[in-house]
């Protein structure tokens, strides 16, 4: 066959050949474009939308290479996991640290005393407590009590000379619940009571010799030591109440630290002690029960 045969039909089979190429190319674009996520299909439903003044195009592959763009846009504009509208965290709001110390609650405070009883005279105290807040008015706390108050003069007396002070040491582990007028306030009322354990110890004391050391230096003198104690475990209650002043925390609230002045009435069961002594340091003695002081503390609590 000629050249000039040759070269019609080879015309013929390019054409039909790129036409074939052609038609598989669109119906693949087709298909794919069928087969698409929702959300791709909404973005070719955008994409025509928005064009829909402009010419029509000829061709499927057209319009899934139109709507590639758009997909990828709608993508980029996709919230992300836990952002603001969509997903939620259980870290939210402060975290797991914060919850938990928001219904943790916490005091330490210290103050002077004042007698109510002829047992004991002033003294200062010390407490410390931890418990929970058991709702937006009411907590509850374990606390640890420490107060020592001076031995009045008469006691003293009875001692005959052998003893030339003295003082009573009371430790207290006691539940105290709490109930705040105003949780929300910056300025807050409440009022506490409750009610444990307390052990007191009533100690004379008179000069003894003994060694005193300062940093290099170590010498010999004289100071107060206990010669004669007695001691008594008893049940003792308290009630009283106070101002609380509330700090704005990290979190916007103002329920974290606080600062509280509060007086009670601390009523402590303990046994009298009639005609006694424990050793030959001193005479007997006689002090009445129970003890009641009047407490008064300056502290933090959260």
């Amino acid at each position: 066959m000629s050249s000039s045969c040759l070269a019609p039909l080879l015309r013929r089979m390019s054409f039909l050949s790129l036409a074939v190429m052609l038609a598989t190319g669109a119906a693949s674009a087709q298909s794919a474009a069928s087969q698409a996520s929702p959300f791709v299909k909404a973005a070719l439903y955008s994409g025509s939308s928005s064009t829909s003044s402009s010419p029509s195009y000829s061709s499927s592959a057209q319009v899934a290479r139109m709507a590639i763009p758009a997909s990828l846009s709608a993508f980029s504009k996709a919230p992300a996991p836990g952002a603001a509208g969509g997903g939620n965290t259980s870290y939210g709001g402060g975290g797991f640290f914060h919850s938990w110390m928001k219904n943790f609650a916490f005091e330490a405070g210290g103050g002077f005393n004042a007698p109510n009883s002829n047992n004991v005279t002033y003294g200062g105290n010390f407490s410390v407590g931890a418990g929970a807040h058991f709702g937006s008015h009411i907590s509850g706390l374990f606390e640890f009590q420490f107060f020592q108050d001076k031995l009045p003069g008469r006691i003293i007396a009875q001692t005959k000379g052998a003893a030339t002070a003295g003082h009573a040491r009371i430790i207290g582990l006691t539940f105290d619940p709490i109930y705040d007028f105003f949780p929300k306030a910056t300025n807050d009322l409440y009022v506490t009571g409750g009610g444990g354990y307390f052990h007191k110890g009533t100690s004379f004391l008179a000069p003894q010799l003994t060694t005193f050391c300062y940093y290099f230096y170590c010498g010999q003198g004289y100071a107060n030591q206990s010669i004669e104690t007695f001691s008594s475990n008893s049940g003792g209650w308290s009630i009283g109440g106070g101002y609380m002043h509330r700090f704005t925390s990290m979190y916007g609230n103002r329920r974290t630290m606080k600062l509280f002045a509060q007086v009670r009435y601390l009523d402590i069961d303990s046994a009298p002690i009639v005609g006694k002594t424990t050793s030959s340091s001193i005479p007997p003695v006689t002090i009445s029960g129970p003890t009641k002081i009047i407490p008064v503390t300056l502290g933090i609590r959260w």
